[in-house]
């Protein structure tokens, strides 16, 4: 499943990942040169079916209290 790929993607520490929601398949760059074009390349060259997605990290919002309310 595209969930699946994004979480095989963020163990192995990438960003990138291409994934085909016909047959569920599963591309993750696994060398070091540009992930991103690499999938562009994999995609033109032999399967123009998969998209392309980016994994964002960065850090977890936190709810936030309503403003003059206690947060007690």
């Amino acid at each position: 499943s595209l969930k699946d790929c994004m979480e095989k993607t963020r163990v192995y520490g990438g960003k990138y990942f291409a994934h085909n929601s016909l047959n569920e398949e599963c591309q993750i760059p696994r060398d070091d040169g540009d992930e991103m074009m690499q999938c562009i390349n994999d995609r033109r060259n032999a399967k123009p079916e998969f998209s392309i997605f980016e994994i964002m990290y960065g850090p977890v919002s936190q709810p936030r209290g309503i403003p003059g309310k206690s947060q007690n």
